[in-house]
């Protein structure tokens, strides 16, 4: 907020620049432990969850205000329905939490599932199932429980997204999309080059974003089940 101290209104709007970054408490012995939040998903109108070194906090979308903090184990990826939320630890397993509370919640289930190995990026949910990008281990789907429903082939898949009966995930600079009737068996709809590698993706109804970094962002139509 600068030398004055002013910090604003306290109604925040999209744009708004990021009033705090992170928090620290003095340890022990050592240097004190900043706990920064590095990934966000929305709850709903009012709440979201954000991950970081911390664990998971759940925040007012009116003002940003902290309302809880869970200190598990880290989290540096997060997505949520609105049900649930699945926190991806990059190389720690999964953690699960029922966010249909919104401001009341708490808690968290750990998974490990059998086909993680090695390090995992990000992470998706909708419904009853999960996706997570497991670089040269594909796409994992599972479900709520952390069982294998089936695998997305790739050689680097890393940014992933679910909608309805549908996928889409990174793959180095190739952006996929896949049908999942089947799960055990999905169908790759339409495969497209990017700028760039992918590192995250928002999808919304027929348009689809892609972030790749210092290369910028792709927007694309899933319309008609092909990447244009």
């Amino acid at each position: 907020s600068g030398d004055s101290g002013d910090t604003g209104s306290d109604e925040l709007s999209f744009g708004d620049p990021i009033l705090t970054l992170g928090s620290h408490v003095e340890g022990g012995a050592g240097e004190p432990i900043t706990y920064e939040w590095v990934d966000a998903a929305p709850i709903n109108d009012d709440w979201a969850i954000v991950v970081g070194q911390g664990g998971y906090g759940i925040v007012s979308m009116a003002d940003g205000e902290l309302v809880h903090q869970e200190r598990e184990r880290r989290a540096l990826r997060v997505d949520s329905d609105g049900q649930h939320a699945i926190l991806g630890t990059r190389s720690d397993g999964l953690l699960l939490v029922d966010v249909s509370p919104g401001e009341a919640t708490r808690g968290a289930v750990s998974l490990r599932p059998a086909g993680l190995r090695g390090v995992h990026e990000g992470v998706a949910i909708d419904g009853s199932r999960i996706l997570v990008g497991a670089r040269d281990g594909g796409g994992l789907l599972l479900d709520l429980d952390g069982t294998s429903l089936g695998v997305l082939p790739a050689s680097d898949a890393f940014a992933v997204s679910l909608q309805g009966e549908r996928a889409a995930f990174t793959d180095d600079r190739e952006l996929v999309l896949v049908d999942l009737s089947d799960p055990g068996a999905p169908v790759e709809l339409d495969r497209a080059t990017l700028a760039g590698e992918g590192r995250d993706i928002g999808w919304d109804g027929d348009h689809l974003m892609v972030g790749m970094g210092g290369v910028g962002i792709s927007v694309w139509s899933t319309a008609g089940d092909t990447l244009t």
